[in-house]
């Protein structure tokens, strides 16, 4: 797997750029640094609760947490090779 401390159990979160972009981030060191720069907001999914905190606008902004290994969603999707692996030998079967 690509790191070191891979595992299967997935904490799902979305992405969102805040500025014009022309690439495709790579890590997740790099994800982080981009939205500690301002450049990228994260969501939790699903959303977390808010109704309890008074907060019933539905408006989320960038509420992920890296920190929380009690995320409100955990899939457990163990990937035996990555997606860029599995496209580069699909395009270059039969060469």
């Amino acid at each position: 797997m690509p790191e070191d401390d891979y595992s299967p159990m997935w904490h799902i979160g979305f992405a969102h750029w805040l500025e014009p972009h022309d690439r495709v981030v790579k890590g997740f060191k790099e994800l982080k640094e981009l939205r500690e720069d301002g450049r990228v907001e994260i969501l939790e999914w699903p959303a977390p609760p808010r109704i309890a905190e008074g907060d019933d606008t539905g408006v989320r902004v960038d509420d992920y947490d890296f920190e929380n290994l009690n995320s409100p969603h955990v899939v457990n999707c163990p990937t035996p090779i990555t997606l860029d692996a599995a496209i580069y030998r699909a395009r270059n079967a039969g060469k």
